[in-house]
């Protein structure tokens, strides 16, 4: 089952608005939704932005990164 963009991209906002600087598998636990479809639409969609660690952490788009 796939779900659409927007709808993963609005689960990514409620999670990273609860918790910043989720790891990408975090995000897809909790979304119940493979990696693989999280990270297609944290690295395409511009209100996200990650840290620049080995393995990143996500944030929206105007909070802190931690570097």
């Amino acid at each position: 089952m796939t779900t659409d963009r927007e709808t993963i991209a609005h689960g990514i906002i409620v999670e990273l608005t609860s918790t910043t600087g989720q790891f990408g598998s975090t995000l897809a636990a909790a979304l119940g939704l493979p990696k693989k479809e999280v990270n297609s639409v944290l690295y395409a969609d511009t209100r996200f932005v990650r840290s620049a660690d080995e393995k990143p952490r996500w944030y929206l788009a105007g909070q802190n990164v931690a570097q």
